[in-house]
């Protein structure tokens, strides 16, 4: 916990690179201007650090400094649940594909269940051992967090999009669409 006034000090010894906005990008000039931690960005001066960064520059000075007047947001809206594999060995095995799916509706499943979701389409995708990445998704009658449902849709997904026989070196399944689950919950 940081309390109120111990921000800069706490923020100071840590890289650039953990400021909202510092990517590698902007971190390489930074080092190039002899910044690489936010408490060297907090006493930069602001007026050549405009002139490297334009009005950014005098928000990163700030953001080193522990101001940031921006709303701390504690929850956020799941937009999908997924869960991939990438395989040690490609797998061209129907059977094994369908093994590979059900562990995954598996674990999408538990996710929305213990999220409170419900997810009314389902996606797979699929990448190739040539690096082509295909991903087609299935609009469903009623919003589910079951496997079984999962599962179904993933298979048909499967069947019209793998081409029999030729290698995958990813599986991934994804719950889109999410709403509170409808109707009477699971028991179990």
């Amino acid at each position: 916990m940081v309390r109120p006034g111990e921000e800069a000090p706490f923020l100071a010894p840590l890289s650039v690179r953990a400021l909202w906005g510092v990517g590698p990008v902007r971190e390489r000039k930074l080092a190039a201007m002899g910044v690489t931690t936010v408490g060297k960005l907090a006493r930069f001066p602001e007026e050549e650090m405009c002139a490297h960064f334009g009005r950014h520059g005098v928000e990163m000075i700030r953001q080193a400094q522990g101001i940031d007047e921006r709303l701390v947001i504690t929850e956020h809206e799941w937009k999908s649940v997924s869960q991939e594999t990438t395989f040690v060995h490609d797998i061209r095995d129907a059977e094994a594909l369908r093994k590979q799916l059900w562990q995954l509706s598996q674990g999408v499943a538990r996710r929305l269940r213990r999220a409170e979701l419900a997810a009314g389409t389902v996606a797979i995708k699929l990448r190739y051992a040539d690096f082509t990445t295909l991903t087609r998704q299935m609009r469903l009658a009623v919003p589910t967090n079951d496997e079984r449902e999962i599962y179904r849709a993933a298979l048909v997904l499967l069947d019209r999009t793998w081409q029999r026989g030729r290698p995958v070196r990813l599986l991934g399944i994804a719950g889109r669409q999410l709403s509170p689950p409808a109707g009477q919950l699971p028991l179990f």
